[in-house]
C-alpha cells in the first residue's frame, strides 16, 4: 500500500460506535419513514415549550419558595417528642426479643410498672 492511498472496504460488522454510525443510513429512514421527520419537527416545536418551563421552575422567586416549603416540612417532620428511659427500655427489648409471643408480652409488661 502506497502513502496516500485509503483503504474503502466497509466492515462486515461495525463493531465500535462511529462505524455504526457511519454505516446507518440516515437517508433512507429520512426519505422512508414517518417518525424521523415527526420526531424533528416536534422537538423543534416543544423545545421552546421546555425552555420556559425550566426557566420558571428554575427562577430565584421559587426557588425560594420551594426552599420555603421543605424547611417548614423539615421542621414538621423533626419535632418529635422526648423518649422517655422507659420508652427506650421497651424499644430496645422488643427489637431484641420479637421471635415469640412470650418475649412480646414481656416488653409489654415493663410499660406496666
Amino acid at each position: 500500500m502506497a502513502d496516500g492511498e485509503k483503504l474503502r472496504r466497509k466492515m462486515i460488522f461495525p463493531y465500535t460506535f462511529t462505524s455504526k454510525v457511519v454505516q446507518f443510513p440516515f437517508k433512507l429512514h429520512l426519505k422512508k419513514h414517518w417518525m424521523f421527520p415527526w420526531f424533528i419537527g416536534a422537538t423543534v416545536i416543544v423545545s421552546p415549550i421546555f425552555y420556559l418551563l425550566q426557566k420558571a421552575a428554575n427562577s430565584e422567586a421559587n426557588v425560594k419558595l420551594w426552599a420555603e416549603k421543605r424547611r417548614k416540612e423539615e421542621k414538621h417532620y423533626k419535632h418529635k417528642e422526648p423518649v422517655t428511659p422507659a420508652q427506650f427500655q421497651f424499644q430496645q427489648r422488643c427489637k431484641t426479643s420479637q421471635t415469640t409471643i412470650l418475649k412480646t408480652i414481656q416488653c409489654f409488661s415493663i410499660l406496666t410498672r
